[in-house]
């Protein structure tokens, strides 16, 4: 199955900042329809220009994900030992390859159906959530889906996502781990940059899950 797809399902907003109190599961339900409606209103300009599927992605899916605390979780220990602007460069850079990625499969969207489970809270104060869901897709097994959120700032923010239980941020943070050790982390920062967003970052993703098509 498309892995890459998957992943981002339910990512996607444009939704107004949403308190505490509201179910986040609400408001993943209607931002994917944002986000199909951009997509079949646009199909035109995203056959004829490839350019525009990532402003779509940097203006709908971007706000709606923290990066910055993702890439605090993929980086773990070596956080706090990287310099402010060696922070800032990670963040940049791995959003940079997860909105390119993203971009490069938008059109799937006009196809998925998503089935959602009730949200878990947690926390004493329930501030974060986990929104659980089966993604499908017409001739494609259905894939458990689970979206991580905290509440900062007035809204829900994504901040990891789970496909059959293996974690994007755990992943990653497997994946670069030797080369964080080895050489340090501008030299990760320099192949994230450098990563082509179809053929490379396959190496990014779990065992097992790699796209199909």
């Amino acid at each position: 199955m498309r892995w890459l797809t998957v992943l981002f399902i339910c990512v996607a907003g444009g939704a107004a900042q949403a308190s505490v109190t509201q179910d986040p599961r609400d408001l993943v339900d209607t931002t994917i329809e944002t986000l199909r409606e951009n997509v079949h209103r646009d199909a035109a300009i995203l056959d004829s220009d490839p350019g525009h599927a990532l402003a779509l992605v940097e203006r709908v899916v971007a706000p709606h994900i923290d990066m910055r605390l993702t890439s605090r979780l993929v980086l773990g220990k070596h956080w706090s030992a990287a310099t402010e602007n060696q922070r800032d460069a990670f963040v940049d850079g791995l959003r940079s390859l997860l909105m390119r990625i993203f971009a490069i499969h938008l059109r799937d969207y006009s196809t998925a159906e998503v089935a959602f489970s009730p949200t878990v809270l947690k926390g004493e104060d329930k501030r974060r959530a986990v929104v659980r869901t089966e993604v499908s897709r017409a001739g494609i097994p259905p894939a458990n889906v689970d979206y991580r959120l905290h509440h900062t700032d007035g809204r829900w923010l994504i901040y990891d996502v789970s496909i059959f239980g293996i974690s994007l941020v755990k992943t990653y943070r497997l994946t670069i781990e030797g080369e964080l050790q080895r050489n340090g982390i501008d030299e990760v920062i320099q192949q994230i940059n450098a990563l082509h967003p179809l053929n490379d970052a396959v190496s990014l993703l779990p065992p097992g899950s790699q796209p199909t098509g």
